[in-house]
C-alpha cells in the first residue's frame, strides 16, 4: 500500500512512501470470556461426573475428581490457545517467589503454629496410615492448585483481560473482579445460616480475595501461571500437612463453623486478613507500573502484510514486505536504498555544520554546490539529490 507525503508547506515534493501494515485479526473480548466460562463449567462437569461414576466402584471421590480435572483444565488452555500460560520460561519461578516472599513466610509460620498446637495437645505422633495420608495430601494440594490457577488466574483472568486489558484501569478491574469471584467460590453455596456463618463467610471471602490479588499480579508480571501454581501448592500444603500427618481425623474442607470453634475460626480469618495486608500493598505497587495494554494470553494477532498490489498472509509475502525496512537510512553518508520509493526523512531545520558530506562530489551537474543544495533539501523535508 502506498501513501503520499502531502505536507502543506510550499515547494515540497510529493513523494510516495511505502507503508507496510500488519493488521490484526483480533477476537472479540466477550467471546473469549464466554469461551473461558464455558470451559470451566465443562471441566467441572466432566470431573464431577467421572468422580460419581468411579465412586460407585470404590474410588475416592476427591482423588478421582482431581485426577480427571487436571488434564481437562490443561486441555482447556490448549483449546482456548492459552498454552503460553503453562510454557516454562526462564526466571518465572524466581520472579513469582520474589514478589510473594511474604506469602511463603506466612505459610511457614502457620505450619509451625499448627505443629506447636498439635504438640501441646496430643503430641506429635504420626497417624496410623501416615504415608497414605501424605500421598492424599499431595494429590489434594496439587489438584486444587492446578485446577484453581487454570480456572481463575488462567481462564477467567485471561477472559477479563481480553475485554478490559486495553487500559491500566481495565487491568485493575479484571484483577479485582477475578479475585472477588475467587473469594466467593470458597464460600458459595453457604450451607450454614445465621449471623456467625455470614460473618465467617464474608471474612473468608475477603481473605481469599486478597490471596488471589497477589497471585493475579504475579500472572500479569510473568505471563505464566506456573509460579502461582507452586505458590498455591506450598500454601495449601503448609495448611494441611500438619493435621493430616499427626491426627487420624478424616479430610474435610469446611470454611464455616458455627459450633464450639466458631470464635476460633473468626479469629483465624481476622489474623489472616491482617497478615495478608502486604499482599494488597504489593499488588497496588505492581499494578501501578505494570505494562499497558495487557490483553491476556488468549489475545492473539494474525499478521497480514499489506503490500502494494494486494494483501496476503503467506509467509513468503510477509517476509518480502518485511525485507524493506521502514527505518531511516544513515543520511547522508549512505545513499537512499533501492526501494519502491524514498523513505520519509526527518523534517525541520538542519545544522549544515553537523552534517558529514564526505564521499559526495563537491559539484553536481545542475547545482553550484551539491552539499549546500542537499542541506537545503533536508531543511525543506525533501529527499536528497541522486549521486549521479
Amino acid at each position: 500500500m502506498t501513501e503520499y507525503n502531502t505536507e502543506t508547506r510550499p515547494n515540497v515534493d510529493l513523494v510516495p512512501q511505502p507503508v507496510y501494515h500488519i493488521p490484526s485479526r483480533e477476537p472479540r473480548g466477550f467471546a473469549k470470556l464466554f469461551q473461558a466460562l464455558g470451559l470451566i463449567v465443562l471441566c467441572d462437569l466432566i470431573a464431577g461426573t467421572a468422580s460419581l461414576i468411579l465412586g460407585e466402584f470404590g474410588f475416592d471421590y476427591t482423588v478421582t475428581h482431581y485426577v480427571v480435572a487436571i488434564p481437562c483444565y490443561i486441555l482447556a488452555l490448549f483449546i482456548i490457545k492459552g498454552r503460553s500460560l503453562i510454557t516454562p520460561r526462564t526466571g518465572t519461578l524466581k520472579t513469582s517467589w520474589r514478589i510473594a516472599w511474604w506469602l511463603l513466610t506466612i505459610s511457614v509460620v502457620l505450619l509451625l503454629f499448627d505443629l506447636i498446637s498439635l504438640a501441646s495437645s496430643d503430641g506429635l505422633v504420626l497417624a496410623d496410615d501416615w504415608l497414605g495420608r501424605f500421598g492424599f495430601t499431595l494429590i489434594v494440594c496439587l489438584g486444587s492448585s492446578v485446577t484453581e490457577e487454570i480456572a481463575f488466574r488462567g481462564l477467567l483472568l485471561g477472559g477479563f483481560l481480553a475485554i478490559f486489558g486495553r487500559t491500566r484501569k481495565g487491568i485493575v478491574i479484571a484483577t479485582v473482579v477475578t479475585s472477588v469471584l475467587f473469594g466467593l467460590a470458597h464460600v458459595v453455596p453457604l450451607e450454614d445460616t445465621g449471623s456467625i456463618a455470614y460473618v465467617q463467610a464474608a471474612l473468608k471471602a475477603l481473605e481469599t480475595a486478597m490471596f488471589s490479588l497477589l497471585l493475579c499480579v504475579i500472572v500479569l508480571e510473568t505471563k505464566s501461571i506456573l509460579g502461582t501454581i507452586t505458590l498455591h501448592f506450598f500454601f495449601n500444603f503448609c495448611a494441611l500437612v500438619g493435621s493430616m500427618l499427626f491426627t487420624n481425623t478424616e479430610f474435610e474442607v469446611s470454611y464455616i463453623d458455627t459450633g464450639d470453634f466458631a470464635d476460633a475460626v473468626l479469629g483465624t480469618y481476622v489474623m489472616l486478613i491482617v497478615l495478608q495486608l502486604p499482599f494488597v500493598i504489593r499488588a497496588i505497587k505492581v499494578l501501578r507500573v505494570t505494562a499497558v495494554a495487557n490483553r491476556g494470553a488468549f489475545w492473539h494477532y494474525a499478521p497480514v502484510a499489506s503490500v502494494a498490489g494486494g494483501t496476503s498472509s503467506t509467509p513468503e509475502q510477509i517476509n518480502a514486505a518485511s525485507s524493506v525496512s521502514p527505518a531511516y537510512p544513515a543520511y547522508p553518508s549512505n545513499p537512499a536504498p533501492a526501494s519502491p520509493a524514498y523513505p520519509v526523512y526527518p523534517t525541520g531545520a538542519v545544522d549544515p555544520t553537523a552534517l558529514d558530506f564526505s564521499g559526495y562530489p563537491d559539484d553536481t551537474p545542475g547545482t553550484t554546490h551539491y552539499a549546500a543544495e542537499n542541506t537545503q533539501r533536508m531543511n525543506d523535508g525533501r529527499p536528497p539529490l541522486p549521486l549521479n
